[in-house]
């Protein structure tokens, strides 16, 4: 029930969890994994927390998060941002820079015009309908998508994970219970056979104990009637 409710919740955040931005100025919030949390980010959000994850000039996604071979990728001086070789071309020198850190004003997605915004009776849909995104900014929303997308891939992989190892602990602690209630009724079993063979014995002894008291008194009335004769 409680993660229904985040999750209801999550989907009704309308800004961006990191920068503020709302959802009518940057077309659409992903949903992704940030810091062991589910967050909801716009897509400069997700690009900049994910700079190892895809090309910042053509934004092509790495598979798996797997960059290309070093000999065909180049990473910037400053930051883990990967780029392919071909895409760095004759900007490509020692002390490359993706354009993130060689331009402080760079943004992955541009926006919409500063003096738009989302009236209150207007759905997003709607808005955005009549709203053209140039091609840079096109790609870095595909871009955004997908690492939101491998990033909860994974979440659920770890997930899974996590409950599969909760079941095996599960089950090894209830053989250990198990083990520990058969040891018990064993002992409570052995306990029970001793203390039957004691009582048994203690039976026995006082039996021979008696039989001998009867022979003595037995003998002692054959000897008083020798006397008396």
């Amino acid at each position: 029930m409680n993660r229904q409710l985040n999750h209801l919740q999550t989907n009704s955040i309308s800004h961006c969890q990191e920068c503020g931005i709302s959802q009518s100025a940057c077309w659409i919030l992903h949903n992704v994994r940030h810091k062991a949390t589910f967050r909801r980010l716009c897509t400069n959000c997700v690009l900049k927390h994910n700079l190892s994850r895809f090309c910042p000039l053509c934004f092509d996604v790495y598979e798996d998060s797997t960059p290309p071979p070093s000999h065909h990728r180049v990473m910037c001086y400053r930051c883990p941002s990967i780029s392919h070789l071909s895409c760095v071309s004759f900007r490509f020198s020692s002390t490359f820079l993706c354009p993130l850190c060689s331009d402080p004003r760079f943004v992955f997605f541009d926006g919409f015009d500063s003096g738009v915004s989302l009236r209150q009776s207007e759905s997003t849909v709607a808005f955005l309908a009549g709203k053209n995104v140039d091609a840079k900014s096109g790609k870095a929303i595909v871009a955004a998508a997908r690492v939101s997308a491998q990033s909860m891939r994974r979440a659920a992989l770890d997930a899974r994970a996590v409950a599969e190892m909760k079941i095996k602990n599960a089950a090894f602690a209830k053989k250990q219970a198990t083990l520990a209630l058969e040891q018990l009724a064993y002992l409570v079993l052995q306990e029970k056979d001793k203390n039957g063979y004691s009582k048994s014995n203690g039976d026995a002894v006082a039996s021979e104990r008696n039989v001998e008291e009867e022979e003595y008194k037995l003998h002692e009335k054959e000897v008083t009637a020798i006397f008396d004769l």
